[in-house]
């Protein structure tokens, strides 16, 4: 009897009838909507054939044939050989475990949280950074939603904004985070001084990087806090730029494209009126999603939480603090401290968690853990339509 003995770099995935091979080292891929090779597999993941092999005899000649051409498997007859081998982990993406896995960390922090130094060390782990919008900006419109995309300065609003002291309170009831990224629009030249003490505060008791971002229209008291910051980025609004910081760019249509300068950073930028424009830049293909480079680490990842806002907070000129800035606010610096909102953000809210198996959108697809996790666009447009299919 020949078995079908596939390779330890071939990711799996089965969902109804739709089977997907994925080889990990050269990026070929076989799918098949083959009744008898979704079966087969389906009962090899959940454990139930003898040795763990898939016979050949159950598949068809031309599914087996292209798994041994684009190296993901070889046909063996040797009762010897090794099992098929895949993903240790390949049970860990099945939704029950899944979710008994989460709810298990769930009870467990809950079970813990009278052990403050254990809760603390947890936490540090998990928190990464603290995006801090310190002053709002006098622009067009057509940027209203820049800031929930990107590090991006808020359009000017009549809601009073928070001061410097308030928040370095609020990062003063925790002891950790690696970076903190300041978002600073206007800025009278009387208050420069003030953002320098905190800049200095900040570096002198939590040792981050701090990265500032900015306008090209406001940039005159930058270079007074040059030697205080890691990285300065210079988002540029109007036509050319002739500073010496990192310049950013903001696309929201094909003529924004043409303009964009050589050595900028382009990033496109959903406005409400760009669906179109956003789709076409951002989608993908599945042979382009099967070229990018998966590996078990980072499938499991993907699985689990949302790389794109991960351990990172994000306080708004208004106080209120978001772990998905397209959300609800979990906190305000006011009212809450640092260690707690984030406990909370772990134990209630869990936006750092929505991933595309869990989204009505991607839920029955079989690329789901392969596409990049929900990026801060779709969370903003609340559509996920970026997949060519």
């Amino acid at each position: 009897m020949k078995r079908l003995v596939v390779y330890p770099y071939v990711y799996i995935k089965v969902f109804e009838k739709k089977t997907l091979l994925l080889n990990l080292e050269n990026h070929e891929y076989v799918i098949s909507v083959d009744d008898k090779v979704s079966s087969s597999f389906l009962k090899l993941m959940k454990g139930q054939t003898m040795n763990n092999f898939v016979d050949s005899e159950y598949l068809p000649e031309s599914f087996i044939n292209e798994t041994i051409n684009k190296k993901m498997a070889r046909l063996d007859t040797d009762n010897l050989s090794s099992p098929i081998l895949q993903f240790s982990s390949l049970n860990f993406y099945d939704k029950e475990i899944l979710f008994s896995r989460s709810a298990d960390f769930i009870e467990s922090i809950k079970n813990l949280n009278q052990q403050p130094i254990i809760i603390d060390n947890i936490i540090g782990e998990v928190f990464d950074t603290i995006t801090v919008h310190y002053s709002t900006i006098n622009l067009d419109m057509s940027y209203e939603i820049a800031y929930k995309q990107y590090p991006f300065p808020q359009i000017k609003s009549k809601t009073k904004n928070i001061s410097l002291d308030d928040i370095l309170h609020f990062l003063n009831s925790f002891y950790k985070f690696r970076r903190l990224n300041l978002i600073v629009g206007d800025i009278e030249e009387c208050c420069v001084h003030n953002l320098s003490d905190f800049i200095q505060q900040v570096k002198g008791k939590f040792n981050c990087e701090i990265c500032l971002y900015c306008l090209d229209t406001s940039i005159s008291y930058v270079d007074n806090l040059d030697t205080l910051l890691d990285n300065i980025y210079v988002w540029r609004v109007g036509k050319g730029h002739i500073h010496k910081y990192q310049s950013l760019y903001l696309a929201m249509s094909y003529a924004d494209l043409n303009e964009a300068l050589d050595d900028e950073f382009c990033y496109p930028c959903y406005n409400s009126k760009n669906l179109q424009f956003i789709e076409d830049i951002l989608s993908y293909s599945i042979p382009e999603l099967m070229s990018l480079e998966h590996t078990e680490n980072t499938i499991c990842r993907k699985c689990n939480l949302n790389e794109n806002t991960y351990g990172e907070i994000t306080i708004l000129c208004d106080g209120n603090v978001y772990s998905d800035i397209s959300s609800h606010p979990i906190g305000n610096i006011i009212n809450n401290n640092c260690r707690n909102v984030i406990l909370d953000e772990l134990l209630f809210y869990r936006n750092w968690f929505i991933t595309r198996t869990k989204l009505a959108k991607c839920e029955n697809c079989i690329f789901n853990e392969l596409c990049p996790s929900v990026s801060k666009i779709e969370l903003c447009m609340q559509k996920f339509c970026f997949c060519k299919k």
